[in-house]
């Protein structure tokens, strides 16, 4: 996800010269990266700090190859890379850059690849058989599930301790597909509710799967209703067992590749 230039050489480097990299002139010059550190004693990168206290064995920078601005050019990594080398002969030390800029475009595509293979979610749906529910029940029996409101997106969310990011949201089917205070007062009418959630954003997608089972499973009997899959078909078990098969490749995929779902670097890449 980041084009990472790193200052290798034998010899330790002093806190305050790594501290300099943070000064707004080397920041401004190299458009603002994230600085890292590592001091002999550490075992993985820390955020580099204005500390002059102390020394370390390693120290980089990172820019991110895809941001909501656009994403990085092999023309703008070999100039990253040019006034980084100046500040490298300042501490006496190298600069090398992960990927090299000319590999840049690769690195690039390889992310596109990724995006468009595995941006997909998840979904059931669950229809009342009257094809009309209340929306003052859909809160009611959402509350009962524990789900949490989520009035800014219109949906009520499966979150679990430890995670900002719902395992899986439900919202009505109908006219509207969102869950509002208003609506829920007025006691508008639905089809039904929807179920899903993306799977390189949720934090466990097979747990997340599971619920949304036994949560549609809840809503279809308050409702008198049918459950259907992804393709207007009703749920049979053969085709739970298909949905969890599909999803642990996709998951094994994403987890292959480096992208584990929910990690930070599947929330830059697939962003909402």
């Amino acid at each position: 996800m980041q084009f990472v230039i790193e200052f290798v050489g034998p010899r330790s480097l002093s806190a305050g010269s790594a501290a300099a990299l943070l000064s707004p002139e080397w920041q401004a010059a190299l458009g603002n990266p994230q600085a890292f550190c590592m001091s002999a004693a550490d075992v993985q990168w820390a955020p580099l700090t204005a500390t002059s206290a102390g020394s370390y064995d390693s120290l980089a920078l990172a820019w991110d190859l895809v941001t909501f601005k656009g994403q990085l050019s092999k023309q703008t990594a070999q100039h990253l890379l040019q006034t980084a080398e100046q500040f490298a002969q300042h501490i006496q030390r190298r600069a090398m850059a992960m990927p090299v800029p000319e590999d840049v475009p690769k690195a690039l595509s390889h992310l596109k690849q990724v995006e468009q293979n595995f941006d997909a979610g998840v979904s059931i749906l669950v229809l009342a058989n009257s094809q009309e529910v209340s929306e003052f029940e859909l809160w009611v029996w959402c509350a009962k599930l524990g789900l949490t409101p989520n009035l800014a997106e219109g949906t009520y969310d499966w979150i679990v301790p430890g995670s900002h990011l719902p395992l899986f949201s439900v919202s009505p089917v109908g006219d509207t597909e969102s869950f509002t205070l208003e609506g829920a007062e007025r006691g508008d009418k639905h089809e039904g509710v929807l179920l899903g959630f993306s799977i390189p954003r949720s934090p466990e997608p097979m747990a997340g799967l599971e619920g949304m089972f036994k949560a549609a499973a809840y809503f279809a009997e308050k409702m008198w209703g049918q459950v259907y899959d992804e393709n207007n078909q009703p749920l049979t078990d053969a085709g739970k067992q298909t949905m969890r098969t599909q999803l642990a490749q996709a998951v094994d995929s994403l987890q292959r590749l480096g992208f584990p779902p929910g990690s930070s670097d599947c929330l830059r890449l697939f962003q909402a």
